[in-house]
């Protein structure tokens, strides 16, 4: 597998901001599903994306487990996902 591709475009996101952190702790914690995957996030709107934008900026910063990003486009999102991580 080379990465996920999440739809959250019809969903609505019920999480604090400050949680984010429980995301970053749940993929470290798996890193035999996640490491060296990419995670594209398709969101239909920017509040949306803000989750994907806080794990993908903390997650740079502390480790190289997985990349993950925020797109409103769907074939970008899976473009990205499913190409090499550089």
């Amino acid at each position: 597998m080379k990465g996920f591709l999440l739809d959250a475009r019809n969903t609505e996101i019920n999480i604090e901001i400050k949680d984010f952190k429980l995301i970053l702790d749940f993929v470290k914690e798996h890193q035999e599903i996640f490491k060296g995957k990419r995670i594209a996030v398709v969101t239909s709107d920017s509040r949306k994306g803000i989750i994907p934008s806080l794990v993908e900026a903390k997650s740079s910063s502390e480790s190289n487990v997985f990349q993950i990003r925020a797109f409103f486009d769907y074939s970008s999102a899976k473009y990205w996902a499913l190409s090499k991580w550089s």
